[in-house]
């Protein structure tokens, strides 16, 4: 039997400072680039169908993806459906609500996918499908607590390991471990492609959403189960927007137009004018850092898609080297993305959000300049 094992294709994700167009969808760029590789995946699949899709979580990178973000995801989804291919999709830690109440996306995909099978709310579930057990560990599930004077009943039971596909997004201290022993485990959450045990992977992320994705390749797992050998795990690679690293500048020497210089020389020498590129500046003051940012902004179109300069005070996670995603952004990534969270709930009008956010930035600014004095 052959699978198809894609995770985390975080559909709606975009960094809040990067607000450019995509001419051919007129969408936010990052957006377009996270539904082309969606699509690119299903073609891919479409071309020599599996006998089962498996979806292991984050469809969507918000627990509320707009209402085009969706459409997107059924228009594409239901054509696996219709190719008579049948798939399980379980709910991730993006796109499932920290609150039961307040209802969920999945349960409009449930009516507009009806050869899907959805597990994206708070309990696992076990579904037959033909010879094998599909069971199926949501992110929603993960921590809870029974208070139940009788254990609940197992998800699959030791005799049914062999006959068992798992789906399952978290970490992997957090999946049961007997479920490891499973036929196969599909997993998502990790956007870095890995293998944590014999029959157990992370496909990785269709898409880059932040530097820690870096090291990886975006792509799915094309998966062969035959009886009494281990799982065939073939990866499968999507196209993607390119991440290129510049490296490193020594700035206590040199002025604005000398780091700028450098910048563009890198930028020149990657060849690689579609990507995301990023820099540090090491020891540059603050001062020069912004009217470097200010310069290359007027001077590097061409040479790369975005560029992101970093410096010490830039705070980061997930950096390259991380197997693991855990981008939380800049302090004004995050600052922006409050801002846009709070007028599209209507709570902030425009007018008010730009003089907040000018209000908040010379105050981010000051405290930056008194660290430096410090």
């Amino acid at each position: 039997m052959r699978l198809a094992h894609v995770a985390d294709t975080h559909l709606g994700c975009h960094s809040p400072s990067v607000r450019r167009i995509d001419p051919k969808t007129h969408k936010v760029t990052r957006v377009a680039d996270f539904e082309r590789a969606l699509e690119a995946f299903v073609d891919r699949v479409l071309e020599d169908p599996p006998d089962l899709v498996l979806h292991a979580g984050d469809v969507f990178h918000h627990a509320r993806p707009g209402w085009s973000t969706v459409a997107h995801f059924v228009r594409q989804w239901r054509r696996i459906g219709d190719a008579g291919v049948d798939s399980f999709i379980i709910g991730g830690n993006h796109d499932t609500p920290k609150l039961r109440t307040t209802g969920s996306v999945f349960s409009i995909l449930s009516e507009a996918l009806p050869d899907a099978t959805i597990v994206a709310g708070y309990e696992a579930e076990a579904h037959w499908w033909k010879k094998w057990k599909v069971a199926c560990v949501p992110h929603g599930c993960l921590g809870r607590t029974h208070h139940e004077e009788e254990p609940p009943e197992p998800l699959v039971y030791p005799g049914e390991l062999e006959d068992t596909i798992v789906v399952f997004h978290g970490d992997a201290v957090q999946l049961d471990p007997p479920l490891l022993g499973a036929r196969y485990v599909a997993m998502g959450h990790i956007h870095v492609r890995q293998p944590v045990g014999p029959t157990a992977w992370y496909s990785g992320s269709t898409e880059r959403t932040s530097w820690g994705d870096a090291p990886g390749t975006p792509g799915w797992l094309d998966v062969t189960l035959e009886d009494g050998r281990p799982p065939v795990v073939t990866p499968r690679l999507l196209p993607h927007r390119p991440m290129v690293d510049l490296g490193r500048v020594e700035c206590a020497d040199l002025e604005e137009a000398g780091i700028v210089a450098e910048v563009i020389r890198r930028a020149r020498a990657a060849k690689e004018p579609e990507a995301i590129a990023r820099v540090e500046l090491v020891d540059a003051s603050r001062r020069v850092f912004r009217e470097s940012q200010r310069l290359l902004t007027r001077t590097l179109a061409g040479e790369v898609w975005d560029l992101r300069l970093v410096d010490r005070f830039t705070l980061t996670m997930g950096e390259p080297g991380e197997r693991r995603v855990a981008s939380i952004g800049t302090v004004e990534e995050l600052f922006d993305e409050f801002l846009a969270e709070r007028r599209r709930m209507g709570i902030h009008d425009e007018e008010f959000s730009e003089k907040f956010s000018t209000k908040g930035r010379e105050a981010m600014d000051r405290a930056r300049e008194r660290r430096t004095q410090e």
